[in-house]
């Protein structure tokens, strides 16, 4: 009798190989589909916690969020060296009350949530850097748009009913935080164009989390959505990142109008 040599015949080598191969390609794309959703729930956490800093600076400020007074007035930081909003100095303007810089600083020198929330998971932009805290005094003036990921509702307009949901006001259809443009995206973003508002997730269009006056947060798809600031009719299809009026959303990422960063 003639003994069979034991191992594999190549026929039987290929057969696995090209079955190892399939697994592989079905589980790898459920695996990145797996790490983005994780990113994004850390995300969605992480703008929730921003938020929440703001409600409870709110509650020791006349119910405004930081940036504002007690009165509701805009805060002003015009100190050569920094005696105001801790680690931005305001003689470039950039950082007052209504600037995304200056609001971020307010909250970071109150330690309202730690300095890594700054920074989304999804980042993509490798020259955002985490702010340290611990290298830096309050007077430091680097605190700038490479040390955060997230755009704020723009307030400066002193006639526009947006600054009326920059405080606690529990509204549950007004967005005041969001993942911002991606200015370094492949597109050049152009105000109402939205084939043009690239994102930190992904480039094909914008999307990300959004971060609500009632604290909740939801990631969406589109900047097209469903918002009402004031006293103004409920828009239905609103744009996050453009100003036809100054009644309806503007998420800014910088200061002074300004979208992406």
């Amino acid at each position: 009798m003639m003994r069979r040599p034991k191992g594999f015949t190549l026929i039987e080598l290929l057969v696995v190989v090209s079955i190892i191969g399939l697994l592989i390609g079905i589980l790898l794309p459920a695996l990145g589909a797996a790490r983005r959703t994780a990113r994004q729930m850390q995300g969605s956490t992480q703008v929730r916690g921003i938020q929440q800093g703001m409600v409870i600076f709110a509650q020791g400020n006349g119910g405004n969020y930081p940036g504002l007074n007690g009165t509701g007035g805009e805060v002003v930081d015009a100190a050569a060296a920094d005696t105001t909003i801790p680690y931005a100095d305001g003689t470039t303007g950039n950082e007052d009350g209504h600037s995304v810089e200056g609001r971020l600083a307010i909250m970071l020198g109150q330690q309202l949530f730690p300095a890594e929330y700054l920074i989304s998971p999804s980042e993509t932009d490798v020259a955002k850097v985490r702010y340290d805290l611990a290298a830096n005094t309050t007077a430091a003036t680097n605190f700038a748009n490479t040390n955060y990921s997230y755009a704020l509702l723009e307030i400066q307009i002193a006639t526009n009913t947006r600054i009326l949901e920059w405080q606690d006001t529990t509204n549950a259809e007004a967005v005041v935080i969001s993942d911002r443009i991606n200015a370094a995206g492949p597109s050049t973003y152009v105000a109402g164009t939205l084939n043009t508002y690239d994102s930190i997730h992904s480039n094909a269009g914008w999307n990300g989390s959004l971060g609500y006056n009632d604290n909740h947060v939801e990631f969406v798809t589109s900047p097209l959505q469903r918002l009402k600031y004031g006293a103004n009719t409920l828009q239905n299809n609103d744009d996050l990142f453009n100003n036809p009026t100054v009644n309806d959303a503007l998420l800014v990422a910088i200061s002074d109008s300004t979208v992406p960063n």
